[in-house]
Parts: C-alpha cells; structure tokens; sequence
C-alpha cells in the first residue's frame, strides 16, 4: 500500500468516507524491471466476502487486486523499529519489481537482490554517520546502541547533502531477512599490534582519522 487519499482531516483514525481512496500496488503483472500496476480503490470497493462481490471479477483484471474480508480481517501495522535510542530514519529500494514474492515457486527459487538504503535523517552537515546491516533479525539491537553491536556489514559516510544515498555491492537473496540502521558516529577500526608489540602507524592513523 502506498497511501491514502482524502478530503477530510486524517486524523480521523476510527472513520473512513465513501470517498476516501486508497492506493496500493500488485505484483501479478509485474517484471523484475517492469513495475506492476497502481490501483486506485475508493474505500466501498474493498470489502467482499467468497469473491463474490468486489473481487467477483478480480482474476481477469490487469495486475489483479486483492479485497478485504467483510466479516473478519487482522492487520498490523509497522510503526518503526524497537530501539531505546533513536536511529536515524532510513528506506530501502529493491533493484527488482516482483519481488518481496512468497508464493511456492518463488520461495523455492530465490533471487539475488540489490539494496539501495536512503538516510533521510535529519543529518547534520560535514558530521559522519555509519548504517550497519544485519542479515538476522535476533542479531539486531533493541537498545539503539547499534555501533557497540557486531554486526554483518557496516558503511561510514560524511554528511554533503539532506540526504545520502547507500548502494550495497553485498547483494541478499529474496526469501532472506535483512535489516539497516543508521546512527551517528564513525564505525571503530580495531588497530593491529606488529610481531615487536608497535602499532602499525599506517592503520593507526586511519584509526584516529575517523
């Protein structure tokens, strides 16, 4: 679902209007590279009950567009994650458009992906700032401590812009879990010790750089 679309104030969360729309995507006709239709929904049209309603003539539409059982329907809805200290706000873009896919066939033939993570912050100019990922979830922080944590893969940048913009070169499967944080603060590179007890200067300076 992407939105939804009113002339009355949305505050009201317990009401909806017949002429309220909501917006929401399907993956029945999309490619990995061909975005899937956009349906554009007043609010009576989504209850139905056994398809033989609303959705009666679903099946032969293009992309295909689920309804919403009118006697009975669980939801939830996700409101960020759980942390005692605040991350920075971050969204992922898939490379591909038929996937997040659970169907059989696909859980049985998954597909490499590419993440592209857009830190929307607010930032603070010239600061440095590191988005850490994890490819488990029980693995993941809920201190909000995410710099002290151990972590799968991790990526400092220095702030130029309103936002920034992180392609991830490790790509992840599509029936796999993987999750990213950003905070502020530079990652810590642990500084080697030679055979003789000194420090390598080279990695200590790149050390106390960051």
């Amino acid at each position: 679902m992407f939105g939804i679309y009113s002339k009355h104030p949305l505050t009201y969360t317990d009401t909806y209007y017949d002429d309220d729309a909501l917006v929401h995507g399907s993956d029945s006709c999309a490619g990995s590279h061909v975005e899937g239709p956009r349906h554009y929904r007043l609010f009576p049209s989504l209850p139905d009950e056994y398809m033989c309603g609303n959705c009666a003539q679903a099946q032969s539409t293009i992309g295909q567009y689920p309804c919403i059982n009118e006697q009975q329907n669980l939801g939830f809805a996700v409101l960020g994650p759980v942390e005692e200290e605040k991350s920075i706000r971050v969204h992922l873009m898939l490379d591909r458009f038929d996937e997040p896919d659970n169907n059989q066939m696909n859980l049985h033939n998954p597909v490499d992906i590419k993440g592209a993570v857009t830190v929307e912050g607010p930032l603070e100019m010239g600061e440095k700032y590191t988005i850490r990922r994890w490819n488990d979830f029980e693995k993941v922080p809920t201190a909000g401590k995410y710099l002290d944590a151990e972590f799968d893969d991790s990526h400092t940048f220095v702030v130029t812009a309103e936002t920034y913009i992180y392609e991830d070169p490790n790509l992840f499967q599509s029936t796999v879990t993987t999750y990213y944080r950003c905070a502020k603060g530079a990652e810590f590179h642990s500084v080697d010790a030679l055979p003789d007890g000194r420090f390598n200067s080279d990695l200590l300076s790149k050390s106390l750089d960051l």
